[in-house]
């Protein structure tokens, strides 16, 4: 062999190990990170409707991971008219992880509550899949994998059966059943995924975004124990704003449920007005009837001022008063009332 061909041997040799080492760097970071990697499962129906209920549908859901699971069932509407405000009820249960459980392949699932939802009712349902499965890989910058994410497309059956004890869905218990002539459909369209989550990618860094805006948010213990919030927040100078209210009963009256109620709507923004100085305030719910009516006044001392370099606060805190009311479905209209309160004004320096 001569001097040059021993030159040339040499440099093909350093070119591939330029490229094979990244690679084979990629491959040992995946195999690294798979060996600590944690799985997730969850399934996620469509919205269907809910027979004569007057526009509500139905969505359910269910997450599961090696400590347990969890089923969510939102029931929701929105009206036609005026600003055309949101109303939902969410129902929440703590499931054990062997009450949820897929084929490797996701090909079929099957979900039996057994007792966990107590007096609300059971799901026995099983998903059948109607197409192929589809993985997406999530890569960090560094090409290393962070998570794999496995869904496929079917639908679910078999039995249904949730006890809102919400009288506007009609009787006692305010049933919402698949069973014979029951409320909602027997086949409903859901999507089923795996997650593979091998590591958490490092943070791009950036510092924290400042939201801007105007907002006003109060809240009260009411007298059966449930606690109720609401919240008005509109941008520094358009666009429209948002009203929201929740409310959250006593999880010790409610129990194995977790349950919450919430409206919102999205209203032009002159229904909530502020002064210069960020003391005073005006909603005017009654932009987001039927669900919302009436109005509140929020008045308050000289603002604290708060924030970073970039980003700052003015945020007072003193009380709201007036007849703001928000008529949650199947229950008497609740009335904010006076209730101390906070109305802020974010800004960028």
């Amino acid at each position: 062999m001569t001097r040059s061909q021993s030159r040339r041997g040499r440099a093909r040799l350093a070119f591939l190990a330029m490229a094979i080492l990244p690679v084979m760097a990629w491959m040992i970071a995946d195999a690294t990170v798979a060996s600590a990697s944690t799985t997730s499962w969850s399934l996620r129906s469509s919205a269907v409707p809910v027979k004569n209920s007057h526009g509500y549908t139905m969505q359910y859901s269910i997450y599961k991971n090696a400590s347990g699971a969890s089923v969510y069932i939102t029931l929701s509407r929105r009206l036609a008219s005026g600003n055309h405000p949101t109303q939902s009820e969410s129902f929440s249960f703590s499931l054990a992880a062997s009450n949820f459980s897929c084929t490797s392949t996701l090909a079929s699932c099957t979900l039996n509550t057994g007792t966990k939802m107590g007096k609300y009712g059971k799901i026995n349902q099983k998903f059948k899949a109607s197409a192929a499965a589809s993985t997406h890989i999530v890569r960090c910058k560094d090409q290393s994998k962070a998570d794999a994410y496995t869904t496929r497309k079917g639908h679910t059956g078999d039995t249904f059966t949730l006890h809102t004890y919400n009288t506007f869905f009609g009787g006692t218990k305010g049933t919402l059943t698949n069973a014979g002539a029951g409320k909602l459909p027997d086949s409903i369209p859901a999507t089923v995924a795996k997650n593979v989550h091998f590591k958490d990618c490092p943070s791009g860094g950036g510092g924290t975004p400042c939201f801007t805006g105007f907002n006003l948010s109060a809240s009260a213990t009411l007298s059966n124990g449930s606690f109720l919030s609401f919240n008005a927040h509109k941008s520094l100078s358009k666009g429209n704003a948002t009203f929201s209210a929740s409310l959250f009963p006593s999880s010790s009256k409610t129990a194995p449920a977790g349950i919450t109620r919430s409206m919102s709507v999205s209203v032009p923004r002159s229904n909530f007005t502020v002064n210069s100085a960020v003391t005073q305030a005006h909603v005017n719910g009654n932009a987001g009837a039927t669900f919302f009516t009436g109005t509140t006044n929020f008045t308050g001392p000289t603002p604290i001022l708060s924030g970073t370099t970039h980003c700052k606060s003015k945020t007072s805190f003193g009380n709201v008063g007036g007849n703001l009311a928000f008529h949650f479905d199947g229950l008497s209209k609740i009335t904010l009332g006076k209730r101390t309160a906070s109305l802020g004004k974010t800004y960028k320096v």
